[in-house]
């Protein structure tokens, strides 16, 4: 959190971090409105994920991959490089088509937090929010919102871009502890295409001879 400062400089801090934390709450808001308001949705994205090398010549590393994401409901399915992920309820089920595989995971309450519900809670609750400036790419206005989870030992910041014509995520970079730093960048978002629910549901039928691995103790579905 910012320092306050004694004397006048405490009152304008402590009132310019209070407008500030109400804008940057305000414009989630209406990202959460937005984003809970669609039937379905899909987009695709680029990511790159930087991780520090430790050598003096070369000190980062970069690592670039893309893909793409539809959401109908609170189920989804990404795929990139190669695989496929299903989120249907509290299971994750990772698809190799090259394999034939299937992996089954059990989901426990802190990764449901994946689910769209889950994303737009991750800010509301526990976090400390601030504006981070403004850009124009490719026309659209972005706003930066600034987004420090309290007490998450593993992410020092996550900054949210985001689309104020739209009030659409543009863009996701989170800064871990460690120094690597993720970043994500939406294009081509559309919605309420009338997708079916079965657009991102696992059906055990269509993989008929595949090896699935999944939980002895769990029932099947």
């Amino acid at each position: 959190m910012r320092k306050i400062f004694i004397g006048a400089f405490a009152v304008l801090s402590l009132f310019a971090t209070a407008q500030t934390t109400a804008e940057a709450r305000a414009i989630l808001d209406d990202v959460k409105e937005n984003l809970l308001s669609f039937s379905d949705q899909s987009f695709d994205f680029t990511s790159t994920i930087e991780i520090p090398t430790g050598n003096a010549d070369n000190p980062r590393m970069t690592r670039e991959s893309s893909g793409s994401v539809i959401v109908v409901g609170q189920n989804y399915k990404v795929e990139t490089q190669g695989q496929i992920a299903m989120l249907n309820g509290n299971r994750a089920y990772i698809i190799v088509p090259d394999d034939r595989e299937v992996t089954v995971r059990i989901l426990e309450d802190d990764n449901m937090a994946f689910t769209p519900n889950g994303v737009v809670s991750r800010f509301e609750n526990g976090s400390s929010l601030s504006m981070a400036g403004r850009e124009t790419i490719a026309g659209k206005n972005i706003q930066y919102i600034r987004v420090r989870p309290n007490g998450d030992e593993e992410i020092r910041d996550i900054v949210l871009g985001v689309d104020m014509t739209t009030k659409r995520i543009y863009s996701f970079t989170e800064y871990g502890t460690n120094d690597v730093v993720t970043k994500y960048v939406v294009s081509n978002y559309r919605v309420n295409q009338g997708l079916p629910a079965s657009t991102v549901e696992f059906d055990r039928a269509d993989y008929d001879g595949w090896r699935i691995n999944e939980p002895r103790s769990r029932r099947r579905r």
